[in-house]
C-alpha cells in the first residue's frame, strides 16, 4: 500500500518510527522543508498516488495549516484516513469525530503497532472490492496553500505564531513570505526564519526527551528494573544531560529511598533543555596508551606511557552548525567571560573580537578557520550551557578514542584507503561533511580522526619569539595532508592565534 502521513515537525522523530515500523509499505511523508509552490505541489501529488492518509494528532499537528489543508484535501479525495493519536493531550478536530482513531500515545508496543498494520489490512482489502477511490482527482484551485495574507499582515500573523509557540505555522508564513518578494530594509526574513528554526529544534528535542523519559519512570516503579532503570538513565542523559525534572538521578545515588514515590522528586520547574545540533558523546573506556615523542617543535617530553581516564569525546568534530549557535547566541562568542581563561586569549578577543568565516560552507562541515583561543572558548560556553565539564581533548585522550587497545596507525586499522577518510590522496580539495566516513570510524564509534581538519588539542610546546604564549598541538590531519600525516602517532604544533581552512577541532567531556 502506498501510505502518506501528515504530521508536525516536532513530531518528526515518533513519525519515523512509525515509518520504520511500515517497511513492508511504500510510504512517503514531507521533509517539511517550505520550499514554496514546488514543495506544496509535491504534496498535493502525493495525496493523490496514497492509498491511505495517515494523519499523526498531536496539539501542534492538529493546529498547523498545512496539516489541516492535507487531511481536508485527503477526505476530498476521498483517500481513507487513518487517525493516530499521540499525544494524550490533543483536541481530536471537529474533522475526524466521524474516524476512530488509533491511540498510540504511550511507546510503539507490539499491540498498537499490530492495531496500526491491522488497520492498513482493512482498508486494502476494501480496496480489492471497492476500487474506484483511487481515481479522483483536484481542481487546480484546490491544490493551492492555504491563503495567507502578504506583506506586513503575513509579518504580524507570523510573529503572533512564534508568540505562541507554534514556530511550525511560522516558518511556513515566513517562506511564504520569501516566497512572495516581501522585502524591507530591516526586517530580515533569513535571521526570523533562523530564530523560528532554532526554537522548533529544540522543542522538537524537548517533546522526545519528555517522551522516552515517562518510559524510563515507569521503570524506577518496579523494585525488579531498578538497577536497569538506573543504566538507562544513564544512557538517556548521555543525549540528554539537563533533562530529570523527576530528579530520578537520586533514586540511583540513594538506593534506600523508596522508589514508589518519585513524585516527591518533582522540580518546580525544568531548565529549558539545551540542544546543541549533532552533539553525540561516545564512551572511551579507561586505558593507557603510548606516546612517541616528535622530537620537534619545542615539545618537552619524550616517548612516554599515559594512563587515560574514562571520559567521552563528542562523535564527530565540531561543525559549522554548532560553532554557528555559540557565535550567535546572546551569551556566546560576544561574551568576555570565557576568554578570561588566560591573558593571551583575552587580549587576542578584546583585539579581534570577531570569528572568521569559514572557507567551506555547511551546516555539517567541520568548522574550521577557528583558532585554539576560539576553541577553548566554545568549550567554556558549552559548559556553562549543559552544566558539564567540557575540554579540548588531551593528546592522550585523542589517541585513546581513536587507537582503542591495539596502537593502530589509523583509526580503523593499519592500512590506508581513500574510502576511509577525507586526506590529499581523495584529491576532494575541501572538507567533507562530518558523517561522510562510516567507514573510517575508531574502534568506539568516532568519526573523522584521520583527515578532513587537522584538531586542536589541550598540550603545550615550548613558546617561541613569535608566539610569547605556549604552542598548542595540532593531530589528524586533514583534507590537504598526504595519509602519512593521518596517522594516530603523528602531531605538530602551532601558535594559538593561527587559524586556517584546514584545522578544527572536537571537544571531550569529563562527568
Amino acid at each position: 500500500m502506498k501510505i502518506f502521513i501528515s504530521y508536525a515537525r516536532v513530531d518528526k522523530p515518533y513519525c519515523i518510527r512509525i515509518v520504520e515500523t511500515l517497511h513492508v509499505h511504500e510510504v512517503w511523508y514531507d521533509q517539511r522543508l517550505y520550499a514554496g509552490q514546488h514543495w506544496w505541489r509535491e504534496i498535493m501529488r502525493r495525496l493523490e498516488w496514497c492509498d491511505i492518509f495517515l494523519y499523526l494528532l498531536s496539539p501542534e499537528s492538529a493546529n498547523s495549516m498545512y496539516c489541516k489543508k492535507e487531511l481536508d484535501v485527503a477526505i476530498k479525495l476521498n483517500r481513507p484516513v487513518i487517525p493516530i493519536l499521540i499525544d494524550a493531550e490533543t483536541e481530536i478536530p471537529e474533522s475526524l469525530n466521524d474516524y476512530q482513531y488509533l491511540d498510540m500515545t504511550g511507546a510503539l508496543t507490539a499491540s498498537n503497532v499490530a492495531g496500526l498494520l491491522n488497520a492498513i489490512l482493512l482498508v486494502e482489502r476494501e480496496a480489492v472490492s471497492v476500487p474506484t477511490y483511487g481515481q479522483d482527482t483536484l481542481a487546480t484551485s484546490e491544490m493551492m496553500l492555504p491563503e495567507v495574507s502578504v506583506g506586513p499582515d503575513m509579518i504580524r500573523d507570523a510573529a503572533r505564531a512564534m508568540q505562541n509557540d507554534d514556530y511550525d505555522n511560522a516558518i511556513l508564513l515566513l517562506k511564504q513570505a520569501q516566497a512572495s518578494g516581501f522585502e524591507s530594509r530591516f526586517v530580515d526574513l533569513d535571521s526570523l526564519v533562523k530564530i523560528a528554526e532554532d526554537e522548533l529544534t529544540k522543542r522538537t528535542r524537548l517533546k522526545e526527551a519528555e517522551r522516552e523519559y515517562e518510559y524510563i519512570v515507569t521503570l524506577f516503579e518496579y523494585e525488579a528494573t531498578r538497577d536497569y532503570a538506573c543504566e538507562t538513565l544513564h544512557s538517556f542523559q548521555l543525549e540528554y544531560p539537563q533533562y530529570d525534572p523527576k530528579q530520578l538521578h537520586k533514586l540511583c545515588e540513594s538506593p534506600n529511598v523508596d522508589r514508589s514515590d518519585i513524585d516527591s522528586y518533582v522540580d518546580e520547574e525544568v531548565k529549558d533543555l539545551f540542544y546543541l545540533d549533532s552533539l553525540y558523546w561516545c564512551p572511551i573506556p579507561e586505558g593507557t596508551v603510548e606516546i612517541s615523542s616528535i622530537h620537534k617543535d619545542g615539545e618537552h617530553y619524550g616517548d612516554k606511557s599515559e594512563h587515560v581516564e574514562p571520559f567521552y569525546m563528542s562523535q564527530y568534530p565540531v561543525t559549522n552548525k554548532q560553532f554557528d549557535t555559540f557565535v550567535r547566541a546572546q551569551d556566546g562568542y560576544m561574551n568576555p567571560q570565557w576568554w578570561k581563561f588566560s591573558k593571551f586569549a583575552k587580549e587576542w578577543f578584546e583585539v579581534e573580537g570577531e570569528p572568521q568565516r569559514p572557507k567551506f560552507m555547511g551546516d555539517e562541515r567541520p568548522r574550521e578557520t577557528v583558532n585554539w583561543y576560539e576553541a577553548v572558548a566554545f568549550c567554556n560556553w558549552l559548559s556553562y550551557k549543559l552544566d558539564k565539564k567540557i575540554m579540548l581533548p588531551t593528546i592522550a585522550q585523542w589517541q585513546r578514542a581513536a587507537q582503542g587497545d591495539d596502537d593502530r596507525v589509523y583509526p580503523w586499522g593499519n592500512h590506508f584507503s581513500e574510502e576511509y577518510c577525507n586526506t590529499h590522496e581523495s584529491k576532494l580539495k575541501m572538507t567533507t561533511p562530518v558523517t561522510q566516513y562510516a567507514k573510517g570510524v575508531s574502534p568506539y564509534n568516532v568519526y573523522d580522526m584521520a583527515g578532513n581538519v587537522w584538531e586542536w588539542t589541550l598540550d603545550m610546546a615550548q613558546p617561541t619569539d613569535e608566539s610569547p604564549d605556549y604552542k598548542r598541538s595540532v593531530i589528524g590531519g586533514s583534507f590537504v595532508s598526504p595519509c602519512e600525516r593521518a596517522q594516530v602517532p603523528f602531531r605538530f604544533y602551532l601558535n594559538p592565534r593561527v587559524s586556517y581552512a584546514s584545522i578544527g577541532f572536537r571537544i571531550v567531556r569529563i562527568d
